[in-house]
């Protein structure tokens, strides 16, 4: 940690009454809850496309604001029809719901079984901020037979989270703290801090899925329903694709 680093933490706000094992954020009955690996990678040329799509819509975002709609809309118009990916892990099994290796800007998030698309259409968003498109899926070389979909949602950039009502906790210090600004955690040391609890404008609340960078969280409701429907396989081999590490939560 540089001396600069360590003056920056000093100005932050610490709340040691927030203190709490940080563990237990990811804890189910006393056992870690594993996320899926990066399961699935694009072949090629996809992959390029991938990085092309990335760095068209962080040109988008530079030149015209963020504003989600538009940035969804623009997104969307950027991927073909034609997908395949390769699976890259050693499981026994192939997961319901499979992470896939692409930058968050691309909206690229996850890889899923029909049955999990089926779940999904049972509960239509309010707003279309999510949607799916077939993918061909190879194992060493064969085509699976299941029917898959890669799902892609948005990322609901940095900037947009209230930070001053987010938690995060500090590795450095092993204690909660919060940020008066997003500029203030720019400024910092980011790779100290966990998310533990982010907080979002209201103007989100209705969507059914939201992605935020690495994370991707669905409705109260579609999880259940998710849980429910799948539970056994996310169960047996606990790993979901979703990242419960942290709580998302709206302003008012």
């Amino acid at each position: 940690i540089t001396p600069n680093n360590q003056s920056n933490m000093k100005k932050l706000t610490v709340h040691r009454e927030l203190e709490f094992s940080y563990a237990s954020c990811y804890a189910k009955n006393g056992t870690p809850i594993a996320n899926s690996p990066t399961s699935i990678g694009f072949t090629n040329p996809l992959s390029d496309k991938v990085d092309e799509i990335t760095t068209l819509v962080k040109e988008y975002i530079e030149k015209n604001g963020y504003d989600f709609e538009k940035v969804r809309d623009y997104t969307y118009s950027l991927w073909p029809d034609e997908l395949e990916g390769n699976v890259r892990d050693n499981r026994k099994t192939i997961l319901d719901f499979m992470e896939i290796g692409a930058d968050g800007y691309s909206g690229a998030k996850a890889v899923v079984r029909k049955r999990i698309k089926d779940v999904f259409d049972q509960f239509p968003p309010t707003r279309q901020e999510y949607c799916f498109k077939k993918i061909t899926i190879y194992r060493k070389g064969e085509k699976l037979d299941d029917e898959f979909y890669l799902l892609i949602s948005p990322m609901i950039v940095w900037t947009e989270r209230v930070y001053e009502k987010s938690l995060f906790y500090n590795r450095y210090e092993g204690c909660m703290i919060r940020f008066d600004s997003y500029e203030e955690w720019d400024n910092s040391n980011t790779l100290l801090y966990d998310p533990v609890q982010i907080t979002l404008p209201a103007k989100y609340r209705d969507l059914q899925v939201i992605h935020l960078c690495r994370s991707i969280f669905v409705s109260d409701g579609l999880k259940k329903k998710l849980w429910s429907e799948v539970c056994q396989t996310y169960e047996i081999d606990r790993a979901t694709g979703y990242e419960f590490g942290y709580e998302l939560l709206f302003d008012e």
